[in-house]
């Protein structure tokens, strides 16, 4: 019922909200790292980033055509063939899939990104108090300094990817002619295979990842205490006990 002449409908709407989810997801927690007050925010969009990565793991078991790790292409030969053609074929065909290059850029986008969240999870215990591990605040919290570093430089190795990706798909869009930037836009890719279909259950499993994933963001952001959130030392309203200390240190 997809079905259009030289297009190839690839990537259903919850996979292309899913795909929007973890780069803007990303992109929001790295920009809100560099500012202290919004640190709150950072921790929403991390989670969200988190909740979404996971997701995409389990996806990669359990998804419809194009989407599992069974229909990536590992094999090194044939990620060099892939570049080797680049260069060589500005006209040659593409798969509706997922190519040698993307398939490694995912599972690098999955290896990356899930040590970010977890070093992240850490960092709001030890240092915090606060989240799943506050519990190690007490013992550990001289220790928080690697994790801090390894935490930031896996975020600048993995925006460094996340360039290199778009420049491997701004060449295909304005190079290579394959329309490429809209592919996760419209869901179809300017190549030759059968269009992919989507059962009801997925497509359940995967609103409901979203609606999960909105819904953490949404407490973590603007819920003062949650399961995501409790901290292990007494809160205090300071804007109640000493109006001027909030207004100067608060």
């Amino acid at each position: 019922m997809h079905q259009k002449k030289g297009l190839v409908y690839v990537w259903p709407l919850c996979t292309r909200i899913i795909h929007w989810m973890l780069a803007l997801s990303f992109l929001f927690s790295f920009i809100t790292a560099f500012f202290h007050h919004y640190f709150t925010l950072h921790s929403a969009f991390g989670y969200l980033f988190g909740v979404i990565l996971l997701f995409r793991l389990l996806w990669g078991f359990i998804g419809p055509d194009y989407g599992t790790f069974m229909m990536f292409t590992w094999r090194l030969d044939a990620l060099r063939f892939y570049f080797e053609e680049k260069v060589k074929n500005r006209w040659r065909k593409i798969h509706p899939g997922h190519n040698p290059a993307s398939s490694w850029f995912t599972l690098i986008v999955l290896s990356l990104g899930l040590s970010i969240v977890f070093s992240g999870l850490l960092l709001y215990g030890i240092q915090e108090g606060s989240g799943f591990f506050g519990f190690l605040n007490a013992n550990y919290f001289s220790k928080s300094f690697y994790i801090d570093h390894f935490h930031r430089i896996v975020s600048f190795i993995l925006l460094v990817w996340a360039f290199i990706h778009i420049f491997g798909v701004l060449i295909e869009q304005f190079y290579h002619k394959t329309q490429m930037v809209f592919a996760m836009l419209s869901g179809y890719k300017r190549c030759e295979g059968d269009d992919t279909s989507i059962s009801f259950l997925h497509q359940l499993l995967a609103y409901s990842a979203i609606i999960l994933a909105c819904g953490i963001f949404y407490t973590v952001a603007f819920k003062h205490e949650s399961l995501f959130t409790s901290s292990v030392f007494q809160k205090k309203v300071y804007a109640e006990e000493n109006h001027a200390f909030d207004i100067k240190c608060g």
